[in-house]
């Protein structure tokens, strides 16, 4: 999740690369609902081999922040993601729309819809921010979101609500995009034989990767084993289960720990910075805080020993940066 103060402060940026939209973005947030949906049809719709360049993070977290609403108001049939170019005026505007079968929104919490705090329903859980920070990124990424008064699910007593968002992505050709990804991720593929050295540093390596968002700690996973196949990684869904797993009376001496700074998802009240405070004591190795922030100030003062800005940095960039840190470490001893 995005920090919203940062964000309405301008201290945020945006990272954009070429993605395949369907891949890349919408696919993974289906999957993340689809395994929790037991009376709800999830479903998705998006084209193929669509290549854009944007901020893949910032996009994925407008879709998820839209699709939870969906879903939390939904009490049975249907959440639908479409992606498309559907709008006819222009063919660089890629339109995103996230409808369900719920309640509806009342008409006197329109006007208040994208407004700090505005809860839709007090039965519902939730912090009321979600809707404002979708806004702002979307007006990040220079699009407009609105509500489709004229949508109904047409399921009797469920008119249901559907959410619009527009964002410029002006297609890429196939073999632009290759060419592009292939500099921006060679990372990937000029590191799949690391040096000596490099093995040195992260061989037998016993890590925790704290996140609240399953895909992205099976993607960090993928990326650690790459570097290093001996690593030994453990997951936490969030800064309370990554404390038992320490500080517990069972708890492990991790050689490097990456915390991100926002776990709502499954169920954590402890942000990033909480948590490194918690768990320094008990860590001799390595603490890493992750986000997409810049929160390298917070988190190097609960005790961080690096901050990565997400997306993670490249395979050269994370070795030499582990280096560096495990040679203080040393020295300081």
């Amino acid at each position: 999740m995005l920090d919203l103060n940062k964000f309405l402060e301008k201290d945020i940026s945006l990272v954009a690369r070429t993605v395949d939209l369907k891949l890349d973005v919408v696919e993974p947030v289906y999957f993340m609902y689809s395994r929790r949906m037991e009376k709800l049809q999830i479903s998705f719709e998006a084209p193929d081999k669509e290549h854009v360049r944007v901020d893949d993070l910032r996009l994925k977290q407008v879709i998820i922040n839209l699709t939870s609403n969906a879903v939390k108001f939904t009490k049975e049939g249907f959440v639908r993601i479409k992606v498309g170019r559907f709008d006819g005026t222009d063919p660089d505007m890629m339109v995103i729309m996230v409808e369900d079968s719920g309640a509806g929104i009342p008409e006197e919490k329109r006007v208040l819809l994208f407004e700090r705090y505005e809860q839709l329903s007090r039965q519902v859980q939730g912090s009321g921010l979600g809707l404002c920070l979708t806004l702002h990124l979307v007006e990040a990424m220079n699009g407009t979101i609105e509500l489709d008064d004229t949508y109904y699910s047409c399921l009797v007593d469920h008119p249901g609500t559907r959410f619009v968002v527009k964002i410029p992505m002006p297609h890429i050709n196939k073999l632009d995009a290759m060419s592009t990804t292939t500099d921006e991720d060679s990372n990937q593929v000029s590191k799949e034989e690391p040096s000596d050295s490099e093995i040195s540093v992260t061989h037998n390596m016993k890590v925790l990767v704290v996140d609240d968002d399953a895909l992205i700690r099976r993607l960090v996973t993928r990326r650690l084993q790459n570097i290093d196949k001996s690593m030994v990684i453990e997951q936490a869904e969030n800064g309370e289960q990554a404390i038992a797993m320490i500080v517990g009376p069972d708890g492990s001496d991790y050689d490097l720990v990456l915390v991100d700074h926002y776990m709502p998802l499954c169920g954590g009240e402890l942000t990033g910075e909480e948590t490194i405070a918690k768990i320094r004591p008990y860590v001799t190795g390595l603490i890493i805080g992750s986000s997409g922030n810049n929160m390298s100030q917070e988190h190097t003062a609960a005790g961080a020993d690096l901050f990565w800005q997400k997306p993670i940095p490249k395979n050269d960039i994370l070795i030499r940066d582990l280096q560096r840190a495990l040679r203080g470490k040393i020295g300081s001893i």
